[in-house]
């Protein structure tokens, strides 16, 4: 098969006609240039240069991308741009181009239900069958399990994410209008829907994972305004589809634990985004903890998927309530965490259920996330992967696992009674996977399947303060053995104090000799636990020191001392930590000072 091959051969892409083409072709010409496409200056449109540049065959690339659309909005796109919009289907142009079909034409520029009723014959004109004929027909004999990456159009925002990823540059799909009114499913009668699922119905099937008859059909429905109840499916009976509901309802896979509050800005692409999973076998349980704004109205009015379990709390009872709440509620095997204000990749309930299911040892499996904002400013955070790199980087207050990210194995949660606590305010996740390990493993996926969203009224951003004063606490309970020793130097603010730095607070203090015996005694102590990576929590060790020395202002002497040893004694993780916090003061400060400017 052929398509778009990156310079380097190892980044494929498989365009589709009116599946974000043009704005996906822009933007990989500008990734591969570092310029926008000029049309003037090439002499050609962008599709005429990438048909005779960059198209090769995919087979060869490590990574082969694909775009897919609903088989007949794709159809209402090509109508709208290329008969009402370029007019391919109007005297002049067929004349021009299809003098062969100029005397078959039933109708010059046809209305859309003329263009369904004569289709069979319009679509033998080259330009019109071009884009419309089915997707199948591009895939030359294969399915979509030849792809790696497989994105619905609806989700753009997270295959921008991978590109951004992949290309360590920020990259932004640009929509570009290709002109033409815009056709909905409300302006199909039903006969004229049911025509076309006859006509895309292999494409149906090649897209079951993604797109459906069903969908389509409710779809219609609700934009015609017509009663649930007078529902008539093709492929489907009505006694079909309630034992389906019904097996959804009361024993999923999956149960997404969602708690809102005062949301209303970014709610819906967060469901959106877990109703647009890959794996479809969950509930949704949204907890609206006592919102003020529209939260509720606006989940209420934009969502009718009998998934959603929307239960609307009176007062604000806080977030580990809230919690609580849905997990008494879950009924499924596995426990997805979800933030409302952020986007989950499409296949990542996929991928952590296949992982769950493989290791029946691990109780929780996370993965990395990409960091995003209002400005479309991107980066990666790359988590530990194993469960003795976990544990090192739990018990060192170092990046562990991304709550949000998380899946959970509901069966220990319930049989142990865990549940989050309150003690611990905004960093209640850290103390529950402490909790999680006595019963499992723990471990994180390499791929990025979060977006998250940083902005200023985010948890995080708000209670930062009240989450160091917390996980001061926490790591008395993962060190407590530590601190049961008699032979330590001093008390365990010293050792804290090295773990959880925050810069300017005058009120902690630690000596560059303090700071080397603390090195040193966490250090021995890590190397005797069996559960620890000892690699991995000596460059995390080594990185803490590095930072003491300046976020406790040591002589300049000291600081370059911690960076040289730290540099040689572990490279790649001090060279990891360094760009990552680097990365994360730029996108948080230096661009928002600019932009002020």
């Amino acid at each position: 098969m052929k398509g778009y091959v990156s310079r380097d051969g190892k980044i494929g892409y498989k365009f589709f006609p009116k599946v974000a083409c043009t704005t996906i072709k822009h933007a990989l010409y500008e990734l591969e240039e570092h310029k926008a496409f000029s049309p003037q200056k090439a002499r050609v449109n962008i599709h005429k240069y990438v048909a005779k540049r960059k198209i090769s065959t995919l087979a060869h690339c490590e990574r082969r991308f694909v775009v897919i659309r609903d088989p007949i909005k794709r159809f209402l796109s090509a109508y709208g741009n290329r008969v009402t919009f370029h007019k391919e289907l109007s005297k002049a142009k067929m004349l021009k181009f299809s003098k062969k079909n100029y005397h078959k034409i039933p109708f010059f520029n046809p209305t859309l239900d003329q263009f369904i009723e004569y289709f069979d014959i319009y679509s033998n004109v080259r330009s019109i069958s071009h884009h419309t004929k089915s997707i199948s027909d591009f895939l030359e004999g294969e399915d979509l399990s030849y792809f790696t990456d497989v994105y619905k159009i609806e989700d753009l925002s997270c295959f921008e994410a991978e590109l951004s990823d992949l290309f360590a540059r920020d990259v932004s799909f640009d929509h570009l209008q290709t002109g033409g009114k815009k056709f909905t499913l409300k302006d199909l009668n039903k006969n004229q829907v049911a025509q076309l699922l006859q006509y895309y119905q292999q494409d149906y099937e090649l897209l079951h994972d993604y797109y459906s008859e069903k969908a389509i059909w409710e779809e219609w429905e609700t934009e015609n305004n017509l009663s649930p109840a007078s529902k008539k499916l093709t492929g489907f009976t009505e006694t079909d589809l309630n034992d389906k509901a019904s097996k959804i309802i009361d024993k999923p896979m999956i149960s997404v634990l969602l708690p809102a509050y005062n949301a209303e800005k970014y709610i819906c692409r967060a469901i959106e985004s877990i109703l647009s999973q890959t794996y479809t076998d969950f509930e949704l349980i949204i907890i609206d903890d006592g919102s003020t704004d529209k939260t509720s109205k606006v989940i209420a009015s934009s969502f009718d998927d009998p998934r959603i379990n929307h239960i609307i709390l009176e007062d604000n009872v806080g977030i580990v309530d809230a919690l609580n709440i849905a997990i008494s509620m879950a009924k499924g095997k596995y426990l997805a965490r979800m933030d409302a204000d952020d986007i989950s990749m499409p296949q990542r309930f996929s991928k952590q259920v296949e992982f769950l299911e493989s290791n029946l040892e691990y109780a929780v499996c996370g993965a990395s996330i990409t960091i995003f904002n209002d400005h479309k400013d991107r980066y990666r955070v790359t988590y530990p992967c194993t469960h003795g790199e976990i544990m090192s980087a739990l018990c060192l207050f170092h990046r562990n696992i991304s709550h949000p990210s998380a899946m959970i194995r509901s069966e220990i949660i319930q049989k142990h009674n865990i549940r989050y606590s309150r003690k611990y305010p905004h960093a209640e996740d850290y103390i529950f996977w402490h909790q999680l390990s006595n019963y499992g493993k723990l471990y994180n996926l390499k791929e990025s399947l979060l977006l998250y969203y940083r902005h200023e009224d985010q948890i995080s951003s708000k209670y930062f303060k009240i989450q160091m004063a917390t996980s001061r606490d926490i790591l008395k309970v993962y060190l407590k053995d530590f601190f049961s020793k008699e032979n330590l130097n001093f008390m365990p603010e010293v050792y804290i104090n090295f773990l959880v730095q925050k810069p300017n607070n005058e009120n902690l203090t630690l000596s560059p000799a303090e700071a080397k015996s603390a090195f040193d005694e966490l250090l021995a102590y890590l190397k005797q636990s069996p559960e620890m990576d000892t690699g991995y929590a000596k460059g995390i060790i080594i990185y803490k020191y590095f930072l003491a020395s300046f976020y406790y202002h040591h002589p300049n002497y000291y600081k370059v001392k911690a960076f040289l040893y730290g540099l040689f004694s572990s490279p790649n993780l001090m060279a990891m930590n360094l760009l990552g916090n680097y990365r994360l003061f730029y996108f948080k400060r230096i661009k928002s000072y600019f932009r002020r400017k």
